[in-house]
């Protein structure tokens, strides 16, 4: 079973996550504060990053990942090119899969992420 945190404002995105997560720990932040807050007090298999998070961006949770002692699989699931490039800059080894594609790699993901 994968410790995944899902990083992610839209409310149908965050059901698809959910739907296709299913038998997984799976953790959810709408913003970048929870995000930090779950970050803080949990380690993580997966974690999937959307850089647009309402009024905010994840900058400040990559760099928080950035600094963990062990790094875990990061999918950067944004749609936005500058914020994913502005993410892949932080987090170099993060793999960059718009959620447009998320339907056909997740599986795999999960199942090399753990």
């Amino acid at each position: 079973m994968a410790h995944i945190l899902i990083v992610e404002d839209d409310v149908d995105r965050q059901k698809w996550f959910m739907h296709h997560t299913y038998g997984h720990y799976t953790r959810y932040a709408q913003d970048s504060r929870k995000a930090l807050e779950i970050l803080d007090s949990e380690e993580f298999d997966i974690v999937f990053l959307d850089h647009d998070l309402g009024k905010s961006t994840s900058i400040e949770i990559a760099e928080r990942i950035k600094g963990l002692p062990m790094l875990p699989m990061i999918i950067i699931h944004s749609c936005n090119p500058v914020g994913q490039r502005n993410l892949k800059r932080i987090l170099p080894k993060a793999h960059i899969c718009p959620f447009m594609k998320l339907k056909s790699s997740l599986r795999n993901f999960i199942d090399t992420g753990i």
